[in-house]
């Protein structure tokens, strides 16, 4: 495996050890150096209390790691959340509703600062970035999205 960081960087080699215990069957995964040395660089970080929170709301777990994975994340069509999260949402327009839903409690945790769902169907997040993405951000010469107005019913 060959994972390339910020362009500047490649590794390669396997970057995770695992071990199995074959009485419980339970497997226990271990990141190598050179992968926990991405972490601890800010690549990704999760905020574990906020994710416990989460938990039994498998939508709005999916939207919680993907926006955090990203400094300023870009505008995105919830056709496009809706094929990525891989919703069990029955239809379309059941998948709005609880992605309408998933947004406000990312709101009110804390993790977004504002969203906006235009009625063409494009949602802006903006929320603030981890120390580390604020510098990357800042080395990039980028800032985070400002703060949509108002949280807008699909």
């Amino acid at each position: 495996m060959e994972l390339t960081f910020q362009g500047r960087h490649t590794f390669g080699d396997h970057l995770l050890r695992y071990y199995r215990d074959e009485v419980s069957q339970h497997y226990v995964v271990e990141l190598t150096e050179e992968m926990s040395r991405l972490f601890l660089t800010g690549y990704t970080r999760l905020e574990w209390t906020q994710r416990q929170a989460l938990m039994r709301k498998p939508l709005t777990l999916w939207l919680h790691g993907f926006l955090c994975s990203h400094a300023a994340p870009y505008p995105i069509k919830v056709a496009t959340i809706y094929r990525l999260s891989g919703c069990s949402a029955k239809n379309f327009r059941d998948f709005k509703s609880r992605l309408q839903r998933s947004l406000q409690e990312l709101t009110e945790l804390e993790v977004l600062s504002g969203f906006e769902i235009t009625q063409d169907g494009l949602i802006t997040v903006a929320r603030n970035p981890s120390p580390a993405q604020a510098r990357s951000l800042a080395r990039q010469g980028r800032r985070p999205l400002a703060k949509p107005d108002r949280t807008s019913p699909i």
